[in-house]
């Protein structure tokens, strides 16, 4: 459905323009079909009233839909949750670990445990998961604890962290 609307601009003092319909013209007892449209600005010059009258097609119910659904989009797109992935190394010892897990990821210690045996045993383990942002944080937090001093020799390298995200349902 197309309605045509138009620009109604007064040339006294500065063009002020304002949205006004056919309807609204008529009335007025204007008929802006007696004047010459300019192909370029679609606009209609009525002299005697000090008028110009630009003329545009408007799609009402495109343009509808389009603000529904980019009001639906703006509300409701929500952002992937992400996974804090930590691997296993041979150096680092279960007693650092699980005090990272404790520490960083607000575990028990009987979660901590398991969840240090899985990536023991199983090469990697998802230790937490939410927003990117505090995923990040918690992956720069388990980076930056510290040496493992829990091992013989001193462990000075993080322990291996990744983030990976996590499907959107």
């Amino acid at each position: 459905m197309f309605a045509q609307s138009l620009l109604k601009c007064s040339n006294a003092g500065k063009a002020r323009w304002q949205l006004v319909s056919e309807k609204q013209i008529r009335l007025k007892g204007l008929d802006f079909s007696r004047f010459p449209i300019s192909m370029e600005s679609r606009a209609v010059d009525i002299p005697r009233q000090g008028v110009r009258i630009a003329m545009i097609d408007i799609d009402l119910q495109n343009q509808k839909q389009l603000d529904r659904s980019t009001k639906r989009n703006e509300q409701f797109q929500r952002q992937p949750n992400y996974s804090v992935v930590v691997h296993n190394d041979e150096l680092h010892t279960f007693a650092y670990v699980i005090e990272v897990l404790q520490k960083v990821c607000g575990l028990s210690e009987g979660n901590a445990f398991q969840l240090t045996q899985n990536i023991h045993y199983l090469g990697k383990a998802h230790v937490w998961s939410g927003s990117k942002e505090v995923a990040e944080f918690k992956r720069d937090r388990i980076r930056g604890f510290g040496p493992d001093f829990y091992a013989s020799n001193a462990v000075r390298f993080p322990l291996g962290v990744t983030l990976e995200p996590l499907p959107v349902s």
